[in-house]
């Protein structure tokens, strides 16, 4: 068990820059006529921001304000809108942050046009940088994203799917951004390798707690918490690890009621017992520890960098996405860690 420490006891936040949409639409190359209101109204979000967040916390605790940190941070948020368009394509999503998607009041022609404009726009903003690495870095994020996509495209319905395999599913189609946004940090710190790489692995294990998290949510939280149309993963068939670890517990009876389900093109319906089924196998306790301990592993991958205020914050950063995204139900589940801040 780590070290616990209220977060009243902790050091004040920092003060860290969350962009505007004015600010973003400032750096990205001017869009075509056709485009500019849908590159306005992506931006015009209530997103938290959280990967540029990350990224600038994670410079912050090398170097406070190194040069093109804001450059940077439009990059990692044009590289997550732009493939969150294409995946609401794919995924026929109709709500996004509490708004209708692009492809609903566009079409999936418009959409798909405004993802390819923000991931070209990456490439221009990592030249921008002015730093050799950043480039790469973002075409290896982008391929790690669109094999993450296919591998879960390829399993979709796959109920028998190894939790080994779901991870690196996760690590590759949600991590490896959270994963970049903070190596990117490091970079334009320029950071010693060995911090670089730490703060790579505190993105990825941050990334994959996250997505464990939303897992959980998608099953047992409700439009108004996440901004999104509950039960998206069942009537996609995507077997995520909370659904996993049941149908791998569940009985004969129930393991066959969950595969009926799962192959019936109107499994949506099914929605509230399905839930109850993944509950009574212990699914989304599972998924909730697993994400308790990817954070603590997160964490701790920061433990060789000396103590300060920029490392106190992003340490709460992270204690505070488990906060945020645990249904009220297991709260007391996951232990004192959801009220209080662990620090090592």
């Amino acid at each position: 068990m780590l070290p616990q420490k209220k977060p009243q006891d902790a050091s004040p936040p920092m003060a860290v820059p969350i962009l505007s949409a004015k600010e973003i639409l400032g750096r990205l190359h001017p869009p075509c006529r056709g485009l500019f209101p849908v590159i306005r109204f992506v931006f015009q979000s209530d997103g938290k921001r959280l990967r540029p967040r990350l990224l600038c916390l994670s410079a912050q605790l090398i170097d406070g304000a190194p040069p093109h940190l804001a450059e940077a941070a439009t990059l990692v948020e044009a590289l997550h809108n732009g493939t969150l368009l294409h995946d609401d394509v794919m995924d026929r999503a109709r709500i996004r942050r509490n708004r209708p998607t692009v492809n609903r009041l566009w079409g999936d022609g418009v959409a798909i046009l405004a993802g390819d404009y923000l991931l070209a726009s990456v490439m221009d903003l990592a030249l921008r940088t002015q730093n050799a690495a950043i480039l790469p870095l973002a075409v290896e994020t982008l391929i790690q994203l669109v094999e993450g996509q296919m591998m879960e495209l390829q399993n979709q319905g796959n109920l028998t799917l190894t939790e080994r395999t779901s991870i690196a599913i996760i690590e590759k189609k949600t991590a490896s951004l959270f994963a970049m946004a903070c190596k990117l940090g490091g970079l334009l710190a320029r950071g010693k390798p060995d911090q670089v790489h730490a703060l790579e692995i505190f993105g990825l294990h941050l990334g994959v707690a996250f997505q464990l998290l939303d897992d959980i949510q998608d099953y047992l939280s409700d439009r108004g918490q996440t901004g999104k149309e509950p039960g998206r993963d069942l009537a996609e068939g995507k077997a995520t690890l909370p659904v996993l670890v049941a149908f791998r517990q569940a009985g004969t009876k129930d393991k066959k009621r969950m595969r009926q389900i799962f192959s019936d093109p109107q499994r949506a319906k099914c929605l509230r017992e399905f839930t109850a089924l993944v509950e009574d196998y212990g699914g989304y306790s599972y998924a909730l520890r697993e994400a308790e301990t990817c954070l603590e592993k997160a964490v701790s991958s920061l433990q060789n960098f000396p103590d300060s205020e920029a490392k106190t914050h992003i340490e709460q950063a992270a204690w505070k996405l488990l906060r945020e995204n645990t249904p009220t139900q297991y709260k007391e589940a996951t232990g004192s860690c959801v009220g209080e801040r662990r620090s090592v």
